[in-house]
């Protein structure tokens, strides 16, 4: 894949659906993509296209990489993850995509390199098991290889769960799970009696087992 090629690939492939869309913020595209405006989705993806660029760009990865595949894996990932992402949370939505693209390429990048090793040893001989040195090698290019981001993506996991939530349930859990306070400070702090608190905590706790089987069932990583 060439860098210019994927410039071209974006540009021609994602434009704006129409003046009306293009205009619209992100938050609303959000919430009109959730609710099935393919438009919508559309005008998602090309608010999106510059992130798709430079995510690719880093590290120059897009060396490494197949131009549709990867292109076309990106954009799924945008509609799979706006599916149930807070519409008012547009920033959040744009951090969690980045690291979803991080892992996304950064996992593409370590089956191409695999796949190159298994095709050539360091003397080009085609069909040779590589070395026990060039596994060696391997391994240590690819624990500096993004090291990074891998460790940004890793702290932003519980990020990601949270921002599937309510403003009041990410405060009550953020209290509870980070401050130690128990229910009756948190109902004084959000002036609220107990048993309010007591359900927010319950439907919080509902929704990150829901996403979390979600997630198990279709067999998607947590970003």
């Amino acid at each position: 894949m060439e860098i210019r090629a994927i410039q071209e690939y974006l540009d021609k492939n994602l434009v704006d659906a129409d003046s009306v869309y293009a205009s619209y913020s992100l938050g609303s595209l959000l919430q009109l993509g959730q609710n099935g405006d393919k438009k919508a989705k559309l005008q998602v993806l090309v608010t999106l296209k510059g992130l798709m660029y430079n995510s690719l760009k880093l590290h120059m990865a897009y060396l490494w990489l197949p131009e549709d595949d990867t292109l076309q894996m990106l954009s799924e990932t945008v509609l799979q993850e706006l599916k149930g992402w807070d519409a008012a949370d547009p920033e959040g939505f744009c951090t969690h995509i980045s690291h979803c693209f991080k892992n996304i390429i950064r996992n593409g990048v370590r089956r191409s390199c695999n796949h190159k090793v298994k095709e050539f040893s360091l003397g080009g001989t085609p069909e040779v098991e590589a070395s026990p040195a060039e596994k060696l090698l391997d391994a240590r290019e690819w624990e500096n290889f993004f090291d990074s981001d891998r460790k940004a993506t890793q702290q932003f996991s519980v990020r990601e769960l949270l921002g599937r939530l309510t403003e009041k349930q990410r405060y009550v859990l953020t209290a509870e799970i980070f401050e130690d306070r128990d229910d009756v400070e948190i109902a004084r702090m959000m002036n609220v009696k107990k048993a309010a608190v007591c359900r927010t905590k319950r439907r919080a706790v509902k929704q990150l087992r829901r996403i979390l089987k979600v997630r198990q069932r279709e067999g998607l990583p947590l970003c």
